[in-house]
């Protein structure tokens, strides 16, 4: 199997890897952050953040352990083993970023609404949670075995924990993500942030 299937359309690898490390520049990351990917799959954007941040900043946790396995064959392949990720299957730490791209959307209701305010709570005072989202009245769907939900702006809202503003800041296409697939463009990027 093509490991890079793990993280979607094999065509888009390279878009969304530039276009990750991109977008988390702009908002604000810095060299010395301590970073969450979470669902990093097979470092389908992992490798540039890596490459970003200081040694030992970077951790990236997956449910599928195939994705740990070949998020660790990208990185000896791309020789960023010296940056000392730490790649595995539970999220251990505090961190002042936590990033989920394409991921909340194939997480039921019931897991996210877990999922969520447990990733709040690692997150250190002023630190921000990102992920992506898909609006609308669609039927709920499937992809590798994951559910493709769609919720509102509200749900999500319902569950984020006091201490912790929630806000939209935008679709990923209104951020400069570019494919051939709208519905992908669509996706709204939620800020969760955890207050001074």
């Amino acid at each position: 199997m093509d490991y890079k299937k793990l993280a979607g359309p094999v065509d888009l690898w390279d878009m969304r890897r530039a276009w990750q490390i991109k977008f988390l520049k702009e908002q604000g990351l810095l060299p010395h952050h301590d970073f969450l990917d979470y669902g990093c799959g097979p470092l389908g954007g992992g490798i540039p953040i890596i490459e970003y941040l200081d040694t030992g900043k970077y951790t990236g946790v997956d449910c599928r352990p195939e994705c740990i396995e070949a998020a660790k064959y990208e990185l000896v392949n791309n020789l960023f083993t010296c940056k000392k990720p730490v790649l595995d299957c539970i999220a251990l730490g505090d961190y002042d970023w936590i990033w989920m791209f394409a991921v909340a959307i194939h997480m039921s209701g019931e897991v996210l609404m877990q999922t969520i305010p447990d990733l709040c709570k690692k997150l250190k005072v002023g630190g921000q949670l990102l992920f992506t989202v898909n609006y609308g009245n669609r039927p709920n769907g499937e992809w590798q075995g994951f559910p493709v939900m769609f919720m509102s702006f509200d749900w999500y809202e319902g569950f984020v924990p006091e201490g912790f503003d929630i806000e939209e800041i935008g679709t990923i296409g209104e951020h400069g993500y570019n494919s051939n697939r709208p519905a992908q463009n669509a996706q709204v990027i939620l800020q969760i942030t955890r207050e001074e």
